[in-house]
């Protein structure tokens, strides 16, 4: 069950002094996309090395919990592509396809 994303949003804006080192509440906090939230997350993979793969297993984090992807998940997305190893990257493109677009430069993806 999801929690209402105002709660989500209070709770990991709460604690994210020390959520915001583990790959999963980077992930959630994308997927739950408030303002608020985005901006903890760019302002805390400002500071993680581009060495460390941060979204590995994103969409299978987000599968598990019953989170499906959509178009304004992927924009929340847009600026980290270059972070992608070629899994996520598959998953990008596997997302587009599920929601009608046929490839991630229809949405103004662009590979690095």
């Amino acid at each position: 069950m999801l929690i209402p994303s105002v709660d989500a949003e209070e709770l990991l804006s709460k604690h994210w002094k020390h959520l915001q080192y583990s790959p999963v509440m980077i992930h959630a906090a994308l997927a739950v996309g408030t303002p608020e939230l985005t901006d903890l997350v760019k302002d805390t993979l400002q500071i993680v090395p581009e060495s460390v793969n941060i979204f590995e297993h994103f969409f299978i984090h987000l599968q598990m919990v019953g989170i499906k992807s959509d178009l304004l998940l992927l924009e929340r997305l847009k600026p980290y592509v270059h972070r992608f190893d070629e899994h996520t990257t598959r998953d990008i493109t596997e997302a587009c396809s599920k929601l009608g677009k046929t490839k991630p430069e229809s949405i103004g993806y662009t590979q690095t």
